[in-house]
């Protein structure tokens, strides 16, 4: 008999978890000694069926209840998207970080390795030579100092360590996927996340409310994407304690050229990390991916009370990039990061 048999009894005939069962559920995955299989069986029936915003909520306070926190860092905003719309992409959110800590935003950027190719956003620092892997009390400092700090998910969530297995034998998004952004460990005030699907993003938007935010923007781009697309019209579900309001915008609208998909298409992290390096040290603006890095910088803007309009956040990101401040600063982060390791 597996400790997770209470649970998939109800799976099994077509019923959802609560809240509370939801947490008892991936707590018990976290505490006792589960088969692979049951766990398999597990995210399965939930990814099948479709996680529910209970389900979210729930397995989100069991992460946060044994996650490695990073105090006095809520007033800091996090950029981070679900993945899972199965394009090769640039690292806009990681990017993005940059522009925004440029401009003296607090960034806790919370994110991991990518889970089926090494592109993700810490593969992505790790290609750029920017450290990554300090303690949380560093981690505070150089969001103090700098502005901003990288929080890896897997070193803050040594528990998801008894999942690894199972997700890596089912080979497809589960829950843990979308409930990352919902884990970040600094607990930030302010947050963008991204998700490919519309149906995701509502159950997204509800359950970051419910968990509580100042402000969340969930954001739904357009084909597809997980974050502000110049491809399209995207939503945008701006969250905050007492409304969820849907909106919608278009690049045109806010007055950037509406590219194809091959435009903004990405690599491999050492790719986008070089062409990162050389967009920022050449201060391109008009570059497509340079256009989707400010774009997604502005909605970071006005979500976090910086900026009045993303308008007026495209402007701001426009700035940084043509003088140089974000080469500047990027070195500068380098120089930081590389200094908070060695004095570890």
């Amino acid at each position: 008999m597996s400790p997770l048999d209470p649970f998939l009894d109800l799976l099994r005939k077509g019923a959802t978890l609560s809240e509370s069962e939801s947490t008892r559920c991936l707590t018990t995955i976290f505490t006792q000694s589960c088969s692979e299989k049951s766990i398999i069986e597990l995210l399965d029936q939930l990814q099948q069926r479709g996680e529910t915003v209970e389900e979210l909520v729930g397995f989100s306070r069991a992460m946060r209840a044994n996650w490695i926190p990073v105090p006095n860092s809520s007033h800091a905003i996090d950029i981070c998207g679900t993945g899972g719309s199965g394009k090769i992409r640039f690292n806009v959110s990681t990017a993005t970080a940059f522009v925004l800590a440029s401009l003296n935003v607090p960034v806790a950027k919370h994110g991991n390795r990518g889970s089926k190719a090494p592109n993700g956003s810490f593969d992505f620092l790790e290609a750029l030579d920017v450290p990554f892997q300090h303690t949380p009390d560093t981690l505070i400092q150089l969001l103090e100092d700098t502005h901003l700090c990288f929080i890896f998910a897997r070193q803050h969530h040594p528990a998801v360590k008894s999942v690894a297995q199972a997700r890596q034998t089912l080979q497809k998004r589960t829950i843990f996927n979308k409930i990352g952004p919902l884990s970040n460990p600094a607990s930030v005030d302010y947050q963008i996340i991204g998700t490919p699907s519309l149906e995701d993003g509502r159950r997204l938007a509800k359950a970051a409310q419910t968990l509580g935010t100042t402000c969340t923007w969930v954001i739904v781009g357009a084909n597809g994407l997980d974050e502000l697309s110049t491809t399209g019209e995207s939503h945008i579900l701006k969250v905050t304690p007492g409304s969820i309001i849907e909106d919608r915008v278009s690049p045109e609208a806010l007055g950037l050229p509406l590219r194809s998909e091959s435009d903004i298409v990405g690599g491999t992290a050492k790719e986008n990390a070089a062409l990162f390096k050389t967009l920022i040290k050449t201060n391109q603006i008009d570059h497509p991916i340079s256009e989707l890095i400010r774009l997604n910088t502005a909605a970071a803007l006005t979500c976090s009370g910086h900026t009045d309009s993303i308008q007026d956040g495209l402007k701001r990101a426009k700035n940084a990039i043509e003088s140089g401040a974000v080469w500047n600063f990027f070195l500068h982060y380098q120089a930081a990061a590389k200094k908070a390791v060695t004095t570890l």
